[in-house]
Protein backbone atom coordinates (compact mmCIF):
# COMPACT_ATOMS: atom_id res chain seq x y z
CA UNK A 1 0.00 0.00 0.00
CA UNK A 2 2.44 2.63 1.26
CA UNK A 3 4.33 1.57 -2.23
CA UNK A 4 1.80 1.93 -4.26
CA UNK A 5 1.26 5.29 -2.76
CA UNK A 6 4.97 6.36 -3.17
CA UNK A 7 4.40 5.43 -6.88
CA UNK A 8 1.59 7.34 -7.45
CA UNK A 9 3.10 10.74 -5.90
CA UNK A 10 5.99 10.33 -7.68
CA UNK A 11 3.80 9.85 -11.08
CA UNK A 12 1.44 13.14 -10.30
CA UNK A 13 4.64 14.97 -8.67
CA UNK A 14 6.21 14.63 -13.18
CA UNK A 15 2.97 15.49 -14.29
CA UNK A 16 2.86 19.06 -12.16
CA UNK A 17 6.24 19.27 -12.51
CA UNK A 18 5.40 19.41 -16.32
CA UNK A 19 2.44 21.18 -16.22
CA UNK A 20 4.33 24.31 -14.20
CA UNK A 21 6.83 24.05 -16.90
CA UNK A 22 4.49 26.00 -19.03
CA UNK A 23 3.43 28.94 -17.16
CA UNK A 24 2.72 31.47 -20.04
CA UNK A 25 0.28 28.91 -21.62
CA UNK A 26 -1.48 28.77 -18.01
CA UNK A 27 -1.25 32.47 -18.32
CA UNK A 28 -2.74 32.66 -21.83
CA UNK A 29 -5.22 30.24 -21.53
CA UNK A 30 -6.65 32.09 -18.45
CA UNK A 31 -7.30 35.38 -20.25
CA UNK A 32 -8.71 33.36 -22.86
CA UNK A 33 -11.19 31.57 -20.62
CA UNK A 34 -11.55 34.19 -18.69
CA UNK A 35 -13.25 35.91 -21.91
CA UNK A 36 -15.44 33.06 -22.77
CA UNK A 37 -16.91 32.97 -19.49
CA UNK A 38 -17.61 36.74 -19.63
CA UNK A 39 -19.23 36.09 -22.66
CA UNK A 40 -21.47 33.35 -21.29
CA UNK A 41 -22.26 35.44 -18.53
CA UNK A 42 -23.66 38.82 -20.69
CA UNK A 43 -25.48 35.85 -22.38
CA UNK A 44 -27.30 35.08 -19.26
CA UNK A 45 -28.05 38.66 -18.55
CA UNK A 46 -29.25 39.14 -21.65
CA UNK A 47 -31.77 36.56 -21.12
CA UNK A 48 -32.60 36.89 -17.88
CA UNK A 49 -33.53 40.75 -19.25
CA UNK A 50 -36.59 39.36 -20.27
CA UNK A 51 -37.29 36.96 -17.51
CA UNK A 52 -36.95 36.36 -14.16
CA UNK A 53 -36.53 32.86 -13.79
CA UNK A 54 -36.14 30.03 -16.30
CA UNK A 55 -38.02 27.35 -15.46
CA UNK A 56 -37.46 27.36 -11.98
CA UNK A 57 -33.85 28.55 -11.80
CA UNK A 58 -32.97 32.59 -11.35
CA UNK A 59 -30.08 34.57 -13.03
CA UNK A 60 -27.76 33.45 -10.07
CA UNK A 61 -28.23 30.37 -10.00
CA UNK A 62 -27.50 30.01 -13.97
CA UNK A 63 -24.26 31.74 -13.06
CA UNK A 64 -23.64 28.87 -10.10
CA UNK A 65 -23.85 26.45 -12.70
CA UNK A 66 -22.20 28.22 -15.42
CA UNK A 67 -19.36 28.03 -13.17
CA UNK A 68 -19.47 24.35 -12.17
CA UNK A 69 -19.80 23.21 -15.43
CA UNK A 70 -16.29 25.42 -16.01
CA UNK A 71 -15.02 23.33 -13.20
CA UNK A 72 -15.58 19.88 -14.35
CA UNK A 73 -14.78 21.10 -18.07
CA UNK A 74 -11.63 21.97 -16.30
CA UNK A 75 -10.96 18.68 -14.51
CA UNK A 76 -11.60 16.81 -17.39
CA UNK A 77 -8.75 19.29 -19.99
CA UNK A 78 -6.48 18.91 -17.26
CA UNK A 79 -6.23 15.29 -16.58
CA UNK A 80 -9.00 12.93 -18.05
CA UNK A 81 -8.82 13.52 -21.53
CA UNK A 82 -5.62 14.26 -22.30
CA UNK A 83 -4.52 11.04 -20.71
CA UNK A 84 -7.22 8.90 -22.10
CA UNK A 85 -6.29 10.10 -25.45
CA UNK A 86 -2.95 8.76 -24.99
CA UNK A 87 -4.31 5.55 -24.19
CA UNK A 88 -6.19 5.51 -27.89
CA UNK A 89 -2.95 6.11 -29.45
CA UNK A 90 -0.84 3.27 -26.95
CA UNK A 91 -3.20 0.71 -27.68
CA UNK A 92 -3.34 1.62 -31.60
CA UNK A 93 0.58 1.81 -31.57
CA UNK A 94 1.95 -1.07 -29.35
CA UNK A 95 3.33 1.12 -26.88
CA UNK A 96 0.14 0.30 -23.88
CA UNK A 97 2.87 -2.54 -22.93
CA UNK A 98 4.95 -0.31 -21.44
CA UNK A 99 2.16 0.34 -19.19
CA UNK A 100 1.28 -3.05 -18.10
CA UNK A 101 5.18 -3.48 -16.92
CA UNK A 102 5.02 -0.83 -14.65
CA UNK A 103 4.20 -1.12 -10.80
CA UNK A 104 1.37 0.38 -10.47
CA UNK A 105 -2.70 -0.27 -11.60
CA UNK A 106 -2.30 0.32 -15.09
CA UNK A 107 -5.83 1.77 -14.93
CA UNK A 108 -4.68 4.43 -12.10
CA UNK A 109 -1.57 5.13 -13.86
CA UNK A 110 -3.26 5.69 -17.06
CA UNK A 111 -5.88 7.98 -15.74
CA UNK A 112 -3.22 10.41 -14.01
CA UNK A 113 -0.47 10.22 -16.80
CA UNK A 114 -0.69 13.62 -18.03
CA UNK A 115 -1.27 16.89 -17.67
CA UNK A 116 -3.37 19.53 -19.99
CA UNK A 117 -2.21 23.49 -18.49
CA UNK A 118 -5.03 24.66 -19.82
CA UNK A 119 -7.48 23.01 -17.97
CA UNK A 120 -6.30 24.44 -14.48
CA UNK A 121 -6.95 27.96 -15.79
CA UNK A 122 -10.55 26.03 -16.66
CA UNK A 123 -10.95 24.66 -13.53
CA UNK A 124 -9.99 27.60 -11.46
CA UNK A 125 -11.96 30.15 -13.50
CA UNK A 126 -14.82 27.89 -12.51
CA UNK A 127 -14.47 27.78 -8.96
CA UNK A 128 -14.44 31.76 -9.34
CA UNK A 129 -17.22 32.37 -11.06
CA UNK A 130 -19.13 29.79 -8.71
CA UNK A 131 -18.45 31.70 -5.98
CA UNK A 132 -19.77 35.03 -7.61
CA UNK A 133 -22.79 33.19 -8.66
CA UNK A 134 -23.23 32.44 -4.61
CA UNK A 135 -22.78 35.54 -3.49
CA UNK A 136 -25.88 36.72 -5.53
CA UNK A 137 -28.02 33.77 -4.21
CA UNK A 138 -26.53 33.05 -0.71
CA UNK A 139 -25.37 29.39 0.54
CA UNK A 140 -24.65 27.43 4.40
CA UNK A 141 -22.11 25.89 5.51
CA UNK A 142 -23.91 22.47 5.07
CA UNK A 143 -24.83 23.51 1.44
CA UNK A 144 -21.49 24.15 0.63
CA UNK A 145 -20.46 20.86 1.84
CA UNK A 146 -23.06 19.16 0.01
CA UNK A 147 -21.65 20.83 -2.91
CA UNK A 148 -17.64 19.46 -2.18
CA UNK A 149 -19.09 16.24 -1.78
CA UNK A 150 -21.59 16.02 -5.36
CA UNK A 151 -18.85 17.87 -6.99
CA UNK A 152 -16.02 15.06 -6.23
CA UNK A 153 -19.24 12.82 -7.32
CA UNK A 154 -19.37 14.15 -10.23
CA UNK A 155 -16.14 14.18 -11.39
CA UNK A 156 -15.82 10.48 -10.76
CA UNK A 157 -18.94 9.71 -13.20
CA UNK A 158 -17.40 11.38 -15.36
CA UNK A 159 -14.12 10.39 -15.24
CA UNK A 160 -15.63 7.10 -15.37
CA UNK A 161 -17.49 7.57 -18.37
CA UNK A 162 -14.86 8.41 -20.43
CA UNK A 163 -13.26 5.85 -19.37
CA UNK A 164 -15.67 3.53 -20.29
CA UNK A 165 -16.10 5.22 -23.66
CA UNK A 166 -12.16 4.98 -23.79
CA UNK A 167 -11.50 1.07 -23.01
CA UNK A 168 -13.36 0.29 -26.13
CA UNK A 169 -10.44 0.80 -28.05
CA UNK A 170 -8.82 -2.31 -27.30
CA UNK A 171 -11.25 -3.89 -29.59
CA UNK A 172 -12.03 -0.96 -32.01
CA UNK A 173 -9.04 0.62 -34.24
CA UNK A 174 -9.82 4.37 -33.16
CA UNK A 175 -12.38 5.56 -30.40
CA UNK A 176 -11.27 9.49 -30.82
CA UNK A 177 -14.96 9.85 -32.32
CA UNK A 178 -16.82 8.63 -29.28
CA UNK A 179 -14.81 10.80 -27.11
CA UNK A 180 -15.11 13.68 -29.29
CA UNK A 181 -19.21 13.23 -29.03
CA UNK A 182 -19.42 13.46 -25.52
CA UNK A 183 -16.97 16.27 -25.12
CA UNK A 184 -19.19 17.83 -27.39
CA UNK A 185 -22.00 16.97 -25.55
CA UNK A 186 -20.82 18.05 -22.56
CA UNK A 187 -19.88 21.27 -24.06
CA UNK A 188 -22.85 22.48 -25.32
CA UNK A 189 -25.54 20.78 -23.14
CA UNK A 190 -24.14 20.56 -19.85
CA UNK A 191 -24.16 24.23 -19.57
CA UNK A 192 -27.77 24.25 -19.08
CA UNK A 193 -30.03 22.86 -16.04
CA UNK A 194 -31.79 19.36 -16.38
CA UNK A 195 -35.20 21.02 -16.02
CA UNK A 196 -34.96 23.18 -19.18
CA UNK A 197 -35.38 19.92 -21.28
CA UNK A 198 -38.06 17.43 -21.92
CA UNK A 199 -38.70 14.77 -19.75
CA UNK A 200 -36.63 12.01 -22.40
CA UNK A 201 -33.69 14.23 -22.80
CA UNK A 202 -33.55 15.06 -19.42
CA UNK A 203 -33.16 10.97 -18.73
CA UNK A 204 -30.87 10.62 -21.39
CA UNK A 205 -28.96 13.45 -19.99
CA UNK A 206 -28.80 11.61 -16.70
CA UNK A 207 -28.24 7.96 -17.75
CA UNK A 208 -27.42 7.34 -21.16
CA UNK A 209 -25.00 10.60 -21.47
CA UNK A 210 -25.01 11.83 -18.11
CA UNK A 211 -23.45 15.48 -18.39
CA UNK A 212 -26.79 17.49 -17.55
CA UNK A 213 -26.53 15.44 -14.30
CA UNK A 214 -23.41 16.04 -13.61
CA UNK A 215 -23.56 19.54 -13.82
CA UNK A 216 -27.02 20.11 -12.70
CA UNK A 217 -26.87 18.22 -9.10
CA UNK A 218 -23.49 20.02 -7.83
CA UNK A 219 -25.61 23.18 -8.36
CA UNK A 220 -28.60 22.48 -6.92
CA UNK A 221 -26.47 21.38 -3.51
CA UNK A 222 -24.64 25.14 -3.24
CA UNK A 223 -27.76 26.24 -3.60
CA UNK A 224 -29.57 24.33 -1.02
CA UNK A 225 -32.13 23.15 -4.08
CA UNK A 226 -30.95 19.27 -4.28
CA UNK A 227 -32.89 16.68 -1.91
CA UNK A 228 -31.73 13.48 -0.39
CA UNK A 229 -33.41 11.16 -3.30
CA UNK A 230 -30.73 12.86 -5.83
CA UNK A 231 -27.81 12.87 -4.06
CA UNK A 232 -28.45 9.01 -3.04
CA UNK A 233 -29.17 8.55 -6.71
CA UNK A 234 -25.65 10.43 -7.70
CA UNK A 235 -23.79 8.16 -5.22
CA UNK A 236 -25.58 5.56 -6.77
CA UNK A 237 -24.43 6.53 -10.12
CA UNK A 238 -20.95 7.04 -9.22
CA UNK A 239 -20.81 3.10 -8.07
CA UNK A 240 -22.51 2.07 -11.54
CA UNK A 241 -20.15 3.73 -13.54
CA UNK A 242 -17.15 3.05 -11.64
CA UNK A 243 -17.66 -0.62 -11.22
CA UNK A 244 -18.71 -1.07 -14.63
CA UNK A 245 -14.98 0.89 -15.82
CA UNK A 246 -13.76 -1.86 -13.62
CA UNK A 247 -15.03 -4.77 -15.22
CA UNK A 248 -14.32 -3.80 -18.39
CA UNK A 249 -11.40 -2.38 -17.92
CA UNK A 250 -10.39 -5.90 -16.04
CA UNK A 251 -12.27 -7.82 -19.38
CA UNK A 252 -9.93 -5.60 -21.95
CA UNK A 253 -6.67 -6.27 -20.33
CA UNK A 254 -7.50 -10.08 -20.63
CA UNK A 255 -8.14 -9.52 -24.47
CA UNK A 256 -5.24 -7.17 -24.98
CA UNK A 257 -2.61 -8.95 -27.36
CA UNK A 258 0.51 -6.88 -27.06
CA UNK A 259 2.88 -5.84 -29.23
CA UNK A 260 5.75 -7.87 -27.77
CA UNK A 261 3.50 -10.99 -28.70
Amino acid sequence: MRHGAGLIRAVLGIGIANLLAYRADLVLSGVQIALRLVVQIVTIAIIFNHTSVLNGWTAGQMVVLLGVHATLEGWLELLVLPSLYDLVDAVREGSFDFVLIKPIDAQLLTIIQRFNPAGLSTLASGLLVVVVGVTTVGTSASAVGWFILTLVFSAVILSSFVMLLCTTCFWFVNVTNFIDVFAMSFSEAGKWPLAIYPRWLKWGLTVVLPVGFAVTVPSQAITARADGETIAFAFALVIATVVASRLLWRRAIRSYTSASS
